[in-house]
């Protein structure tokens, strides 16, 4: 039977309400009183509401998504299409500029590992390049270019800036026509 009045539909619940698939004990909303509201998919929760916020189980999609605060993503982001990253800052660049407004902060998972990463492949994963900060010292890190070498079938660091500003590179140097080994 269906609701057929004028005024709202009102469910009461001491401890809890739900809502199950005629027949069965599957359950399609459950409403805890003073706590949850949990809706289920084939009896099998996918989102609910929690003191600090909600808890999706499984894939969130979205046609747009806008974050106003910190996201912490446990895993791997996958970024199709163009993507930018934005910053509010108008001044001019300083040599302290990178230190005070990073636009882009790769931090290692804890203080013992001693490198951080950028990975350039395609969907194919027939090419590698990575560009990396190597720490190599207390507070001291070098900056590393570093690819596959399809020839010795091995990665090989092809460049690295230490952090007096010196470069050594693993090969040779094209300035121009000339060639510096």
């Amino acid at each position: 039977a269906g609701d057929t009045g004028t005024g709202g539909l009102f469910l009461e619940g001491n401890s809890e309400v739900r809502i199950r698939k005629q027949g069965t004990s599957e359950i399609m909303l459950q409403c805890v009183a003073d706590g949850a509201v949990n809706l289920y998919h084939n009896n099998v929760k996918k989102f609910e509401t929690k003191s600090d916020g909600v808890d999706i189980t499984g894939e969130l999609q979205a046609d747009s998504l806008d974050i106003d605060g910190n996201a912490d993503i446990s895993g791997t982001l996958e970024v199709f299409g163009q993507t930018e990253i934005e910053t509010s800052h108008t001044d001019a660049y300083t040599p302290t500029a990178f230190n005070d407004k990073s636009q882009l902060i790769l931090k290692s998972p804890n203080a013992d590992t001693n490198y951080s990463s950028i990975r350039f492949t395609n969907s194919a994963g027939n090419y590698e390049m990575f560009i990396g900060a190597v720490q190599v010292g207390a507070n001291v890190a070098d900056i590393v270019f570093q690819g596959f070498n399809r020839g010795a079938a091995a990665y090989k660091e092809y460049l690295r800036i230490n952090d007096d500003g010196n470069a050594t590179f693993a090969g040779n140097v094209y300035v121009g026509t000339a060639t510096t080994n």
